[in-house]
């Protein structure tokens, strides 16, 4: 997963200019995106909530939730699934091209990971990530 570069900026300053970072979420949201997402965070297209059963998927920020950082990257300990404890139903997500993380389920993103091969998201099925799949920092694909 990549990193954006106004959030590379706001943590570069924080440590060498000595600026606060004042809205370090303690919720993260995320989200499914029907489009790729580029390095300045534009082109995301999110499923909307209710979408065939779609919502987005939050996280709190704490040690259960996610991993420590090693080397650049943080991910996932739990699993996330899309739709929570359903499936798809009604309507087709079509095809899921990107994941992202924002500080709210409809905000831009924080972190993305245009995802290689896509997810087709047809009616009756769901999206899982296992603990440790989504990996978020300074590389951009998941298993580099």
């Amino acid at each position: 997963m990549a990193t954006l570069t106004t959030t590379i900026n706001k943590l570069l300053n924080h440590e060498f200019n000595k600026t606060t970072i004042s809205s370090i979420p303690n919720t993260y949201y995320i989200n499914l995106s029907t489009t790729s997402i580029e390095d300045n965070g534009s082109g995301y297209t999110y499923l909307t909530n209710g979408e065939g059963n779609y919502a987005t998927v939050s996280l709190n920020r704490n040690e259960n939730n996610w991993t420590e950082s090693f080397e650049g990257e943080i991910t996932n300990s739990v699993l996330v699934s899309f739709p929570s404890g359903s499936m798809v139903s009604s309507t087709d997500w079509g095809t899921i091209m990107a994941v992202a993380i924002s500080a709210s389920s409809d905000g831009a993103p924080i972190y993305f990971y245009n995802l290689a091969p896509y997810i087709e998201a047809p009616v009756g099925t769901r999206i899982t990530f296992e603990g440790g799949s989504l990996k978020f920092g300074r590389r951009n694909q998941t298993g580099e």
